[in-house]
């Protein structure tokens, strides 16, 4: 939800406390669906993708991500959660 500065206020200005913003943009912007989660603590953070059981990353998905990382200089993690 911190793609959208109208509905989620809050949690799209906390991008600004790590990233500039022309990263921002980059990230919110993109025709690309980021990553599900942005975790942060103090220094920390870090993206979260999460796919629900045989779901699978897209190559678009794949690629976005590693541009993110190399971009943004943050990891991006897929978990996988099984309904079982």
């Amino acid at each position: 939800k911190y793609r959208s500065h109208k509905t989620h206020e809050r949690k799209y200005r906390k991008l600004f406390d790590y990233y500039s913003a022309e990263e921002v943009d980059f990230l919110t912007k993109s025709k690309h669906q980021p990553p599900d989660l942005f975790v942060y603590r103090g220094k920390h953070h870090f993206f979260v993708e999460v796919k629900r059981d045989t779901d699978i990353l897209s190559k678009s998905q794949r690629k976005f991500f590693q541009e993110i990382e190399r971009k943004l200089r943050s990891k991006v993690y897929v978990y996988h959660l099984s309904g079982k």
